[in-house]
């Protein structure tokens, strides 16, 4: 089941990746040279009754991206973090999927919900569309809450080699 949600979210996301793409160089950038990067993965755990995995991208510059999934029976959760070495945010990508049923089953609705925050200079929330939300309660709750994914979920299931 893992594998089928794996698939069908790259599909997903590389389908409207690329229209947002366009709006935030560094998706862009890292999308073209994505396979410049070494690549390393692990089972998350602890964090999901169906699991989850952390993809580590990281290359010779001053950059890694890691690749969080987060997979439950009615839905996924994906965070997608641009760092430089340090660990320090440059940008995220936050989707969530909700499922109205297993995604096993026949006919299933998926709602999506996707958010970009910037880090540079300021911090910024966008929606799906690249379009700015102003509301600071929207954008502290955000920040809150990949910060303390970020922190909670790497600390106990990932080592970086600096």
């Amino acid at each position: 089941m893992k594998n089928y949600i794996l698939i069908f979210s790259i599909i997903l996301f590389n389908s409207c990746e690329k229209k947002v793409a366009d709006n935030f160089p560094i998706l862009s950038e890292f999308n073209q040279t994505k396979n410049q990067y070494r690549v390393d993965s692990t089972a998350l755990e602890n964090v999901s009754s169906e699991g989850g995995e952390i993809i580590c991208y990281q290359n010779n510059s001053d950059k890694l991206v890691f690749d969080f999934f987060i997979y439950g029976e009615t839905g996924k959760l994906n965070y997608t973090y641009f760092t430089d070495k340090t660990l320090k945010y440059q940008f995220v990508v936050k989707r969530n999927y909700e499922y109205d049923r297993p995604i096993i089953e026949k006919n299933v609705k998926i709602d999506s919900t996707i958010n970009y925050i910037n880090y540079k200079p300021n911090k910024i929330l966008y929606d799906e569309n690249s379009n700015e939300i102003k509301d600071i309660k929207k954008l502290n709750t955000t920040l809150s809450e990949i910060d303390s994914f970020f922190k909670n979920t790497l600390k106990n299931n990932v080592t970086i080699n600096k």
